[in-house]
């Protein structure tokens, strides 16, 4: 008997602190104790499987990158468009992509569109983010994903045909937001249990 409770307590102390609360709800409503608690351990503490380490850090190098552009190309909005390492001639043309009126959205910048975008992105998919078990986090990311490629679709409509010029700065950042989304599109999924069948 002392052996069994020993093993129990020792199952306990290696929950994530995450599952306290999950853990302590069920315990108290299921009334049970003793040799049980262990298996309720084990239960609850993978119910939400962890997500893979390559995806872990795709998705926060993503966002980093996503990040940095958007911060230049802030930068290069408020001081000097020209600072864009970008041809100004011919259909590559950042300066007139990003001075265009398509460069605005209900009167605000885009690139401060983008760099709030991706300053979100990176926190949620933070490593330390990544390992919280909420569902909401889980949501949020593709959710926003979607979001942000649908705008990226609006934006290189906008650039081919009406603006007629093409920022590479900016299609680094679409590119950037698709492989974001293809990733949390191949993880989330798998990580939520939707692709399980039901039996």
């Amino acid at each position: 008997m002392g052996a069994h409770a020993l093993s129990s307590r020792s199952a306990i102390l290696h929950v994530d602190q995450p599952t306290w609360t999950h853990l302590g709800v069920r315990l108290l409503y299921s009334g049970l104790a003793g040799s049980n608690v262990s298996t309720l351990v084990a239960q609850t503490s993978t119910s939400t499987p962890p997500v893979a380490r390559w995806a872990v850090v795709t998705t926060f190098l993503l966002s980093l990158t996503g990040l940095g552009l958007s911060t230049y190309m802030t930068i290069a909005h408020f001081t000097m468009p020209t600072i864009l390492a970008c041809s100004g001639t011919g259909e590559l043309s950042c300066t007139k992509v990003t001075t265009s009126p398509e460069s605005y959205a209900l009167g605000i910048p885009v690139v401060i569109l983008g760099l709030g975008y991706f300053t979100v992105m990176s926190i949620l998919n933070s490593p330390p983010m990544w390992g919280r078990p909420e569902r909401w986090l889980a949501i949020s990311r593709p959710t926003l994903s979607v979001v942000g490629v649908l705008v990226v679709l609006w934006l290189v409509t906008a650039e081919i045909l009406i603006i007629g010029h093409v920022c590479l700065w900016c299609t680094g950042v679409h590119v950037v937001t698709l492989a974001l989304l293809i990733v949390l599109t191949r993880v989330t999924p798998a990580r939520r249990g939707w692709l399980e069948s039901s039996d």
